[in-house]
């Protein structure tokens, strides 16, 4: 007689050993946030607006082996890493050079999942620290952004890192931790001001003896080692170390900014700051914050203490922007990991509560994709019409040297794109590239951000009248629903415009984006032209 139990039965599914293996799940999450990234990333495009500075300044940096004089923004932390893999890859052609950026700022965004799971499980089991995970990997805007080749992936990672580091009780993890925050003050000056709470809290967790000093003193030693050199090599380069002297520089523009009072921009600063936090919860944070704030300073303890007291410090520089009516949700992107713990403990709630964890989690991880991919469906940039719109670029840069403003399909001409894609040869520096296209603002339908000259013609003859003076040869209308009206009639009616001559419609080539470029004759428009 057989007493044994049958243990071919009572033993699970090889796949279910496999998949149940926490290193497996991560691996999981980090394929699946590459696969939606690289789905959505435009990689038949150039990087442009602010990627743009950064794309240039590597290149410039990846030719001269040295810091470019011409380019004075301070976060070069960036720029100068991907010059970095620009010399180790090597690539072939002016899109290779963006696909690469796109890549390494796709790759840091998804091992943040690494030390945003770790940080998770100091607080969770390892089910809700693998939700934390996915809450991650999947934040639409964390993946546009990522996808767009900036920085702020590598910064997420580098203040998530630090953060848990400087958790441990280990000195030397607390040692890396400061190494971090000097890299990441290298790659956006703000990083700078986590060395302050780094500072303190660091007596209150460790308490104020002899040997601790000295492990102090050697934490900031090797912060200061790592921030230095790159400060003095921008103060000889550009005459400012980029740091300090953009920090300071907040202080003394609330000062000396006579047309807002300083009750004005606080009050800007703490209305958008509420508005664009409010905004970033969706279209899922919103589910499990409110719940979570609650339970997360119910267990206040000195980690999570910590963790919000470096947010808040980091969100410093956000109050700044907001306060200056720079609205920008990467500023906030700081928040997503003490958002993913504070979500986190709403989860926990509820698997307590229900006590069906494997469901709940599983459940929820489902709606959170599909979520993200409905809110990344509805804001994704119509591709077909920017491929359209980089390749008019092309035809104008072969064409002339000046054009209309025609925001926003004009930053493909904008920004040396257009005439790098042509060369021959690149790499090149951007000072070499034979011309740059002069974009006249005036008949676009909206004013030009940042340009404090520009004006908006209320008729073509007014526009023209103004623009000749620049030199403008050639006109360019498109279908733009935004345009002002008087370049809607242009486009529909070009047969009234006997002084424009037609010598391009982006029709004869297929293009659905619809546009018209005349050559203008001013002496015909002289004469009395419409």
């Amino acid at each position: 007689m057989d007493t044994g139990k049958n243990t071919v039965l009572d033993e699970k599914p090889i796949f279910y050993k496999i998949f149940s293996d926490t290193r497996i799940q991560i691996l999981l999450i980090i394929i699946a946030g590459i696969i939606i990234r690289i789905y959505h990333a435009p990689f038949g495009l150039p990087i442009t607006l602010d990627g743009a500075q950064y794309f240039w300044y590597a290149v410039d940096t990846s030719i001269l082996g040295e810091l470019p004089e011409s380019y004075k923004f301070p976060n070069n932390g960036w720029p100068v890493f991907v010059s970095l893999i620009f010399n180790a890859v090597n690539p072939n052609t002016f899109l290779d050079f963006h696909i690469i950026q796109r890549l390494t700022s796709i790759v840091f965004s998804v091992i943040t999942v690494i030390p945003i799971f770790l940080l998770c499980r100091r607080f969770f089991n390892t089910k809700i620290a693998i939700f934390g995970a996915c809450i991650f990997i999947f934040e639409p805007r964390l993946l546009v952004n990522s996808i767009s080749g900036l920085p702020e992936a590598l910064f997420i990672f580098l203040f998530t890192s630090a953060i848990y580091l400087f958790l441990s009780n280990n000195f030397k993890r607390i040692y890396l931790a400061f190494a971090l925050v000097g890299l990441l003050s290298l790659i956006r000056y703000e990083g700078f001001l986590l060395i302050f709470p780094f500072s303190l809290l660091l007596f209150f967790k460790f308490g104020i003896r002899k040997k601790n000093i000295l492990k102090y003193s050697l934490a900031i030693g090797i912060f200061i080692l790592i921030l230095l050199p790159m400060m003095h090599l921008r103060t000889e380069t550009t005459g400012i170390d980029g740091v300090v002297s953009h920090i300071i520089a907040g202080p003394q523009f609330y000062q000396n900014d006579a047309e807002n009072s300083i009750f004005t921009k606080i009050v800007n600063g703490i209305t958008n700051m509420i508005k664009l936090l409010g905004w970033q919860m969706i279209p899922y944070l919103m589910f499990f914050i409110p719940g979570g704030l609650v339970l997360f300073f119910k267990n206040f303890n000195f980690d999570r203490k910590i963790i919000f007291i470096c947010t808040i410090v980091m969100l410093i520089p956000a109050f700044y922007a907001f306060s200056r009516e720079f609205s920008e949700m990467k500023y906030l992107f700081i928040t997503i990991p003490i958002f993913t713990i504070i979500a986190a403990s709403f989860i926990e709630m509820l698997t307590v509560k229900i006590k069906k964890e494997n469901l709940i989690v599983g459940l929820l991880i489902i709606g959170i994709i599909f979520s993200s991919l409905i809110f990344l469906e509805f804001k994704k940039i119509d591709y077909d019409r920017e491929i359209e719109a980089y390749k008019i670029g092309l035809v104008i840069s072969a064409m002339t040297d000046i054009i209309n403003d025609y925001d926003p399909e004009s930053r493909y001409v904008d920004e040396k794109i257009a005439e790098a894609t042509i060369l021959d040869k690149f790499p090149a520096l951007f000072s070499s590239i034979p011309k740059q296209i002069m974009v006249i603002q005036g008949a676009n339908g909206g004013q030009t951000v940042g340009c404090d000259t520009c004006y908006e013609a209320k008729s073509l003859s007014e526009f023209l009248n103004n623009a000749r003076i620049d030199g403008l040869e050639y006109l360019l209308v498109d279908d733009n629903p935004h345009r002002p009206q008087f370049m809607k009639d242009v486009l529909n009616n070009e047969v009234d415009y006997r002084f424009l001559e037609k010598i391009y419609d982006s029709k004869d080539d297929g293009l659905t984006y619809h546009v018209k470029i005349f050559k203008i004759d001013y002496e015909k428009f002289d004469d009395g032209g419409k």
